[in-house]
């Protein structure tokens, strides 16, 4: 009887022990999230043939990219002279030189064919405000010839070209030291500057403008060592109604959920009616450059993170402000561009339906 007692109070004890585990639940790990990489790559494709630089500017006509002037941080100079890049051939070869003054900090747009750069500075001290129409299909290497100045000296300010139509607005006087917010319309068959209805939001300087289907979009840039944050929408057609830019969602938008957004010599390109900005600085940060790319979609008004080039691998590139973007067929490149204290040559091709290597 003892026995028997004894076995049942063995049982017992392991029924409470056994009871006693399955009260304490076992700790379940956390999911692990998984890694998302935003969308596009980006792949290093050649280095241009010029000299590195900052502050250039770029254009295309029938399929081929410009790209010329800007600033040399080693010999601390400015330059003017002009390359092609032939995306079917891969190959870099020499444009003609520009036919003004070396400078950096001035704006590039297209007009029947027909290229016009203008404004900037040569040496950081004094504003430029000549302007000059480039003609590839003269010569080998194109030609360059005078046209009408704009409206005073001009550093740092947008261009585009929308419908047809080419205006020049914002930017700096470095003379008078006076920010901009007004707009510019380039009569091509008279040669003559038109003013237009000053553009919406902040004055500023060293900001962008992108065109995208039949809409001009004008943001960013600086005024008063702060990011000016603002963006606009610009139709041309409401332009003599007085009504022709529209307030949209800012890159700096909490809604967008889109990382560090500097806004200040970014550069900008259009694919498939989507725009993309990238690269820039933000005043006061250390060192505030970044090789972020945004995409721009138009029909939803938002903004969205897409892969960047300095995240590529096995080559990555830099961090920059100050580079040459365009659009070639459904792709983009980026060029050129630099630091306070480096200056790049590499040239990059982003393609937005791509996959980063690392993510195949």
């Amino acid at each position: 009887m003892k026995h028997l007692f004894f076995v049942f109070n063995v049982i017992a004890v392991f029924a409470v022990v056994l009871a006693s585990c399955y009260n304490h639940s076992t700790p379940v790990p956390a999911p692990v999230k998984p890694v998302v990489i935003p969308p596009g790559s980006w792949d290093f494709i050649s280095s241009l043939g010029g000299i590195p630089r900052t502050g250039a500017v770029g254009f295309v006509i029938n399929g081929i990219a410009y790209v010329g002037c800007g600033f040399n941080e080693e010999s601390n100079s400015s330059l003017n002279d002009f390359w092609k890049y032939d995306a079917a051939l891969d190959v870099w070869s020499k444009a003609a030189d520009f036919a003004g003054s070396a400078r950096r900090g001035s704006v590039a747009f297209v007009l029947n064919n027909k290229a016009y750069v203008g404004t900037g500075t040569a040496d950081g001290l004094n504003g430029l405000s000549d302007f000059y129409e480039f003609d590839p299909a003269i010569g080998t290497q194109g030609q360059w010839s005078k046209v009408a100045d704009f409206n005073g000296p001009r550093y740092g300010a947008i261009a585009f070209t929308v419908k047809g139509r080419a205006f020049v607005g914002s930017g700096l006087d470095i003379n008078a030291g006076t920010v901009f917010n007004d707009l510019w319309e380039y009569d091509q068959l008279n040669n003559i500057w038109i003013k237009k209805q000053d553009m919406a939001g902040l004055i500023r300087y060293n900001g962008f403008a992108m065109t995208i289907n039949d809409f001009a979009y004008v943001g960013g840039g600086i005024n008063n060592d702060a990011t000016v944050q603002d963006f606009y929408r610009f139709d041309v057609d409401a332009l003599d109604s007085g009504t022709p830019w529209k307030k949209l969602n800012s890159v700096f938008d909490s809604t967008n959920l889109v990382p560090f957004k500097p806004l200040v010599q970014s550069s900008v390109f259009t694919i498939n009616g989507f725009g993309y900005l990238t690269g820039g600085y933000f005043p006061g940060l250390s060192p505030g450059f970044t090789g972020q790319v945004l995409k721009y979609n138009p029909s939803k008004d938002k903004w969205t993170s897409c892969f960047s080039y300095t995240d590529n691998s096995p080559i990555s590139g830099s961090a920059r402000r100050g580079a040459v973007t365009f659009a070639l067929g459904n792709y983009g490149y980026l060029t050129y561009g630099g630091t306070n204290s480096l200056q790049f040559d590499d040239t990059w091709k982003f393609d937005p339906n791509g996959v980063e290597p690392n993510n195949k």
